[in-house]
């Protein structure tokens, strides 16, 4: 993914993507509507639910997408 994609994503949410130190975004430009979308899900779950998740790595593979996350309580 372009690298101005996958900044904008860890920009905008921290909470998922601040764990990354390197990029771990392997996948095509087109996949990023779907996962802005998916990040704007997953956040506001986590904040209703008191729920710590970071996205370890992402990827496209067999056309489909890998999203692959942990998990800890607040």
């Amino acid at each position: 993914m372009d690298i101005a994609l996958e900044h904008a994503l860890q920009r905008d949410y921290p909470a998922l993507y601040s764990d990354n130190q390197e990029s771990h975004f392997w996948c095509e430009d087109g996949w990023y509507p779907l996962l802005r979308a998916l990040s704007q899900a997953v956040d506001t779950y986590c904040q209703e639910n008191g729920i710590r998740i970071h996205v370890t790595q992402i990827k496209q593979k067999f056309g489909t997408l890998r999203y692959y996350l942990a998990t800890t309580r607040n």
